[in-house]
């Protein structure tokens, strides 16, 4: 890690050394509410802001506010609860990497079972600092890669407008410099109406990393997402050939940093310890099976691949 820190800053220009040098010095000592506060960070948001140290540093500032706000610190104990609810339907769990070592986030909004502003929200904040412990764990890559299955999406399974804006703020203004790329597969017709609504809210830079895989694209085996991630690792859903069903209680019992293809394998192998994490879960997480049922999509769709 220390290695990928110096390589990170190695290429920087005297204004971009001094910039960095400026953040070294603002942020060293804070507390980031379990984000380091190391080269990384501050190079992450000194990219975001052009290397303009004024915005970067109060880009960095509000982020740990909002961290702080948002209850981050208790993402292993008080969300608990939440997370199991929102994770029960598979809408939304970090699964394998690309080839270059981005862990990939699948998103399946036919699976929403939550008009929960707060919970909805929580939930993708789980996913993203999940994203990102498995990758410091593993690769050392920052940068996060999005799977987007719009099978089976209808605008009642939409999230609040309120929340989805809220979602973008989120990534934008506190995950900066987090996405490298985000496969939408199989946009419906409604979806771009959708897209339409939200598009004004995401800004170029992000705009530039989404790539639209219709049912034509995903016929060609030579398609981006087949050329920069394993299809043998890629669930069916999105044309890989990974059949396996996301399993939310498995997902939810292993170590943090493992993601759920990894805690499949492990599951395979039958390594002792699969469900032993105290990492995520020290004690059962008990869900109201009943509130689950009657607010959650069909179950049969949740494992649909």
């Amino acid at each position: 890690l220390s290695q990928h820190m110096e390589e990170s800053s190695r290429n920087l220009d005297e204004k971009q050394r001094n910039a960095l040098e400026e953040m070294r010095r603002t942020f060293r000592d804070l507390d980031g509410i379990g984000m380091p506060m190391n080269d990384q960070t501050f190079l992450r948001y000194l990219r975001a802001r052009n290397f303009h140290v004024d915005k970067s540093t109060h880009m960095l500032h509000e982020t740990i506010k909002w961290r702080k706000d948002f209850g981050l610190e208790s993402i292993h104990s008080t969300w608990k609860e939440t997370i199991a609810f929102e994770n029960a339907t598979g809408k939304t769990y970090v699964r394998g990497y690309d080839n270059e070592g981005h862990a990939i986030l699948y998103m399946k909004p036919r699976n929403e079972n939550s008009k929960s502003h707060d919970g909805n929200l929580k939930h993708v904040v789980y996913n993203l600092e999940r994203a990102i412990a498995c990758m410091e764990a593993t690769t050392h890559q920052e940068k996060l890669v999005l799977i987007i299955d719009y099978d089976g999406f209808s605008m009642s399974n939409a999230p609040p407008m309120k929340t989805s804006k809220a979602t973008l703020n989120i990534l934008q203004d506190h995950y900066p410099e987090r996405l490298f790329r985000a496969y939408v597969i199989r946009p419906l017709t409604i979806f771009y109406g959708f897209y339409k609504l939200i598009s004004p809210f995401i800004d170029p830079v992000t705009k530039a990393k989404i790539v639209m895989l219709t049912n034509k694209v995903m016929a060609d085996d030579n398609n981006q997402l087949f050329k920069e991630i394993d299809r043998s690792t890629i669930e069916t859903c999105a044309g890989g050939f990974d059949s396996r069903p996301f399993d939310s209680k498995l997902y939810l019992n292993v170590p943090f940093h493992v993601e759920f293809h990894s805690a499949l394998t492990l599951e395979d192998s039958h390594s002792p310890g699969v469900h032993s994490s105290a990492n995520i879960h020290p004690e059962p997480v008990h869900v109201d099976e009943k509130k689950a049922a009657t607010s959650a999509v069909d179950k049969d769709d949740v494992i649909k691949t």
